[in-house]
C-alpha cells in the first residue's frame, strides 16, 4: 500500500504543476499543441493547462483556454471521465464555467489522437462562432 501511494506521489511530482504546457501523460494534447501551433488562425491563442476561476469562486484546472475569447477545450480521456461520479462533476464543472462567460468544448481523448486534424476543425469552428458573437456586440461606451 505504501509503495503505491509513494509511485503516485512521484507522478504528481513529475507532472506537477503542468501550467502552461500540454500534459505530459496526454498524447491528445501533444498532438494538438503541435497541429494548433501551427495553425495561421489558431496559433497562439490557446494556453494549456490553465487555472480558471468562477463567478462562485470555484477553481478548476482546465486543459486550454482562449482567454480573450473565453474558450475551454477539455480533452476528456474515458479512464478519468469514463463514469457515473466524474460524469456528474463534469457537468457541475461546465455549469460553473458556462455562468461565468465560458464556452466549453468537451473532445473526446480518443476523437483527438484518432484524427488530431477533425478536433481542430471543431476548435477553429467554436472560435470562429465566438469571434462573429463578438463582433455582433454593440459597443458599451461609458
Amino acid at each position: 500500500m505504501r509503495r503505491t501511494n509513494a509511485v503516485a506521489e512521484e507522478h504528481k511530482s513529475l507532472c506537477w504543476p503542468i501550467n502552461g504546457v500540454p500534459h505530459p501523460f496526454s498524447p491528445g494534447e501533444q498532438a494538438l499543441a503541435g497541429r494548433l501551433a501551427w495553425d495561421p488562425e489558431l496559433a497562439g491563442l490557446f494556453e494549456f493547462n490553465q487555472k480558471v476561476t468562477t463567478v462562485h469562486a470555484s477553481q478548476y484546472l482546465v486543459d486550454l483556454l482562449w482567454p480573450a475569447g473565453k474558450i475551454i477545450v477539455e480533452v476528456d480521456g474515458y479512464k478519468y471521465h469514463g463514469n457515473r461520479a466524474a460524469f456528474s462533476q463534469d457537468r457541475y464543472r461546465d455549469y460553473e464555467l458556462v455562468i461565468s462567460g465560458y464556452t466549453v468544448l468537451r473532445l473526446p481523448h480518443d476523437e483527438v489522437v484518432g484524427d488530431v486534424m477533425l478536433a481542430v476543425e471543431k476548435i477553429r469552428d467554436i472560435v470562429r462562432f465566438r469571434r462573429r458573437h463578438f463582433d455582433s456586440q454593440p459597443e458599451v461606451i461609458a
